[in-house]
């Protein structure tokens, strides 16, 4: 910060201008090469990704999914927190933010009932839905979970609105 000062101090009229025309076009770079300009609605995706998701966690008691604060919002359920943001249990565990190993244990002993999964972007979900890229490799762990493979069923696969994620759905099935 002080060697910018002390360049801003002594900068002549052509520096300035050669730094707004940069500017100027790094921005035009980013909106129109880099297409950034769906970031702009961010607020309304994730809110009617909320609205959609909703009903599908209706009646959910605890639901598995790294992105806590999206599910969260989406039911009236306990969210277990994969990524230990919202769970100290899980925060102590190796792995950094989306990569925590939850060992099965741990999913049965908090009675997990739905999970909510991010496929890689780009992707689709595959058949069988275990066999999907995910995301995340918290959520590929979960989704390997024999628990998870033998007692959840695909309740639904959902776009992040026009985004390149989409998200599964999963339900522990009463089978059985």
């Amino acid at each position: 910060l002080l060697a910018a000062a002390e360049i801003e101090k002594t900068a002549s009229a052509r520096y300035h201008g050669a730094r707004l025309a940069l500017g100027a076009a790094m921005s035009i770079v980013a909106f129109a090469v880099l297409d950034v300009w769906p970031s702009r609605d961010v607020l309304s995706t994730r809110l009617e990704f909320i609205r959609e998701l909703r009903p599908r966690l209706a009646g959910a008691r605890v639901t598995a999914a790294v992105d806590a604060g999206l599910v969260g919002a989406s039911t009236d359920g306990a969210v277990f927190d994969l990524a230990g943001v919202t769970d100290p249990t899980v925060a102590r565990l190796p792995g950094d933010h989306t990569s925590k190993r939850v060992p099965e244990g741990l999913v049965e002993s908090r009675n997990v009932d739905h999970a909510v999964i991010a496929l890689a972007p780009g992707t689709r979900r595959a058949e069988p839905w275990p066999s999907s890229r995910f995301y995340r490799a918290a959520g590929a762990r979960l989704a390997a979970m024999p628990l998870v493979q033998e007692n959840f069923e695909l309740l639904a696969d959902l776009p992040l609105g026009t985004t390149a994620y989409r998200y599964l759905v999963l339900k522990r099935s009463t089978r059985r």
